[in-house]
């Protein structure tokens, strides 16, 4: 399923059009990113930006040089997080005189926001991580303990990574304001704003934090694809996760045409060249998760914090720390359907669990399948 993507662009024999740039991220974790540079008819096209704080910027515009990119003719945002689209203002001018257009940067416009006025959201961002973290028992939510909190994940919010620009020099491809050549599907979960892109002459997908993958390139046994936290922005875990679901929907229908061969993650060396393959994983992650939350509802007598319920989650494929949250998101749609009722303690803001009915079994697989209608894949006009 995954291969290092140098090996793949080769034996697609994409090399030359194709150039992928592995800059450090801005963050501490991934510490780098992928940014893609694509030369055909239409110019040279990056997609994602890296961060905006000075050093990061300084490092992709060393890259960019090396690699020969002299100007950009467009810039491609999958989501509006800063190691994705933090540099965007900067490297829009790229290669341009003061008296040229800037390029456009196309993105979802859920996320706008992040880039127009990155301080602002970065305090909402605060909040619902500190809520986010109440609900699951984590931390507190009492009057003072709250300040302590919000200002911890404040201080944590990275806000410097982004250089602010205006909303008019912004395309948004849910407008229908899409890159010729490329087609885009919104991948929501991750954050709100998540879409895919699909070069559509290559058959190259860039999907954003959707789809990651990690392991060794020269050792397969270390391969591996992670589902990612579903925490962030403007989203409560219940919301989150069913976006999710829905876009794991999605991305089995793009997949089943036949017409992406190559899926590049934004971290890590490999790409994945069966993605039919990671749908059946990603649904697997959710299903191993549910079926170990239903048996835990199963055995509930009377009452339980949420956090008791999410407690020590593992699956065998992954101990990732975003497994609460994938867990937690799973535990609001119980309560949606009708199996849970989830009491929040309006002074701590825990939440409190108690058993209604058994989950439906299959709520993962029903819930990947529910969306109706036409893929909403979008082009250009």
């Amino acid at each position: 399923m995954l291969r290092p993507i140098d090996v793949a662009l080769a034996e697609l024999g994409l090399s030359e059009s194709f150039t992928v740039l592995g800059v450090p991220s801005g963050y501490p974790a991934p510490k780098y990113i992928n940014l893609t540079v694509i030369r055909d008819a239409e110019g040279t096209t990056l997609v994602e930006t890296g961060a905006g704080d000075a050093g990061s910027l300084a490092s992709t515009t060393d890259a960019l040089r090396a690699a020969g990119v002299h100007r950009l003719d467009r810039l491609l945002a999958t989501h509006t997080h800063g190691d994705h689209a933090g540099a965007a203002a900067a490297l829009r001018r790229f290669g341009r005189s003061e008296h040229e257009d800037a390029a456009p940067v196309f993105l979802h416009s859920a996320g706008h926001r992040m880039l127009t006025t990155p301080a602002l959201e970065y305090l909402d961002e605060a909040f619902e991580i500190a809520t986010g973290r109440a609900h699951r028992g984590v931390d507190r939510y009492d009057e003072g303990l709250l300040p302590e909190t919000f200002t911890r994940y404040r201080r944590l919010a990275y806000a410097d990574r982004y250089l602010p620009l205006p909303r008019t020099e912004l395309r948004f491809v849910d407008h229908g304001d899409v890159p010729t050549g490329f087609a885009a599907l919104p991948t929501p979960g991750h954050s709100d704003d998540c879409v895919l892109f699909l070069h559509e002459a290559s058959g190259v997908a860039f999907p954003g934090d959707t789809i990651l993958s990690g392991g060794l390139p020269d050792d397969p046994a270390s391969h591996r694809v992670s589902i990612p936290p579903l925490t962030l922005l403007q989203q409560r875990y219940g919301r989150a996760v069913e976006a999710y679901l829905q876009t794991i929907g999605r991305l089995r229908r793009l997949f089943a045409e036949g017409r992406v061969r190559l899926v590049i993650p934004p971290h890590g060396r490999l790409g994945v060249v069966d993605p039919s393959a990671w749908v059946e994983r990603a649904e697997g992650h959710f299903v191993a998760l549910h079926d170990i939350l239903r048996t835990r509802i199963a055995a509930l007598r009377g009452e339980t914090t949420v956090s008791t319920l999410l407690a020590d989650l593992s699956l065998p494929t992954s101990t990732d720390p975003a497994l609460a949250g994938h867990g937690l998101g799973l535990l609001f749609a119980y309560a949606e359907e009708g199996a849970l009722t989830l009491d929040e303690d309006p002074r701590t803001r825990t939440l409190r669990a108690r058993r209604v009915a058994d989950p439906d079994p299959e709520l993962v697989a029903r819930r990947t399948r529910e969306e109706r209608g036409p893929l909403p894949l979008l082009r250009a006009g």
